[in-house]
């Protein structure tokens, strides 16, 4: 199981990074942020799917109890939220260049706060999941 929460932590950074540089890339009109964060969706989507294999062996083959049983379904849910989010930073970064070609950028500036927050919650929902936290998990909603 440290296995798998350790994939995800790692898996979580990098589609933090990859919604990082599609809003960054938006503020501070830089190509480079969008194109890296694009390029990275392929990779993610790779380690997602290597993220479930691994979970479903360990569903299959080790005959979890019933709270390792939930850790993995949880996981693959996890999993499958992140790489949603990962696609929806590809999203961005491909709206957010036609945003800076256009040099429509005053009202795009208004999403920093929202994007903070975004973040934060992000973080606060991974933390949750890793540390088992089920007040923070409430909290946030």
């Amino acid at each position: 199981m440290e296995t798998l929460r350790q994939a995800i932590l790692a898996m979580s950074r990098r589609v933090r990074l990859q919604v990082e540089r599609a809003v960054q890339g938006l503020l501070q009109e830089n190509m480079a942020y969008f194109n890296e964060g694009i390029a990275e969706a392929e990779s993610l989507d790779l380690y997602a799917k290597q993220i479930h294999a691994f979970a479903l062996e360990a569903l299959t083959s080790f005959q979890p109890v019933d709270s390792e049983m939930r850790t993995l379904v949880s996981s693959m849910n996890v999993v499958r939220s992140l790489d949603r989010i990962a696609d929806h930073a590809v999203t961005i970064a491909r709206n957010s260049r036609k945003v800076v070609k256009k040099g429509s950028l005053r009202e795009a500036r208004m999403i920093e706060t929202v994007f903070g927050e975004a973040l934060a919650l992000l973080d606060d929902s991974i933390l949750a999941f890793v540390d088992q936290n089920r007040e923070l998990a409430l909290s946030l909603g």
